[in-house]
């Protein structure tokens, strides 16, 4: 049975997600009277209805962006990866330090960020399905549809147990990750500080360009995905 039938067939109107009332106006909260009651007539204002289709859809829109996000930021990590593996084939061989190596090790490890940023985005797009089956529970409970709402908890307890296991392997390795990214990072400057530039050209500047870059985007990143967890 579609949502927005069943919307139809509950016929309620409400604020989003708030029990069915009327709202005292601003003079009434003044003048000390309290929230009118429907015997007091209509409000001063037309009430929205919130229909199970627009929160659904809104929802859906939340998981898409979380979705392309995700492929964006991986698609600019295996950007930086390329980028630092084939410019660790350029250093001078005249060039003693580790920036050589170290140009590699931040490559590889920015490749296989990458594709543990698509799992997690992917995880939290199954995640945010699972917080709109309960903001529905949340509406169905509010209209006196008990059995409807009990099953779209039930759908959340499977969402949010399925992002967490999707999730949960994903960023432990996100954390191992980021420990060996900090490590190779002060790896690299203690051979940047090293560098001489008749030995090593540009490559200490290259390194000093790429560091601030791969900060940025850590950053970055780790906002995006707490902000998509983060409830509507």
């Amino acid at each position: 049975e579609p949502l927005a039938q069943r919307d139809a067939e509950a016929g309620t109107l409400e604020a989003p997600l708030t029990p069915r009332r009327w709202l005292a106006t601003s003079a009434e909260i003044s003048a000390g009277t309290g929230d009118p009651g429907p015997e007091d007539g209509p409000p001063s204002y037309p009430l929205r209805r919130v229909d199970s289709v627009s929160i659904v859809d809104d929802f859906q829109g939340a998981g898409c962006g979380i979705v392309f996000g995700g492929l964006a930021l991986a698609g600019i990590y295996s950007s930086i990866a390329a980028v630092l593996v084939w410019y660790s084939t350029q250093v001078p061989r005249t060039c003693q330090t580790g920036l050589r190596t170290t140009f590699r090790l931040m490559g590889s490890l920015d490749g296989v960020l990458s594709a543990l940023l698509v799992c997690l985005f992917l995880a939290a797009k199954v995640l945010v399905d699972a917080m709109s089956h309960g903001v529905l529970a949340e509406k169905y409970e509010v209209e006196g549809r008990i059995e409807e709402a009990q099953r779209q908890k039930d759908e959340a307890a499977k969402k949010m147990a399925s992002a967490v296991i999707q999730g949960c392997f994903p960023g432990l390795a996100l954390v191992l990750l980021q420990a060996l990214l900090m490590a190779t990072w002060i790896y690299g400057i203690v051979q940047a500080l090293d560098a001489r530039w008749h030995d090593c050209g540009s490559a200490g500047t290259v390194f000093w360009v790429m560091l601030a870059v791969n900060v940025t985007s850590m950053a970055f990143s780790g906002c995006l995905h707490v902000r998509s967890t983060l409830p509507r």
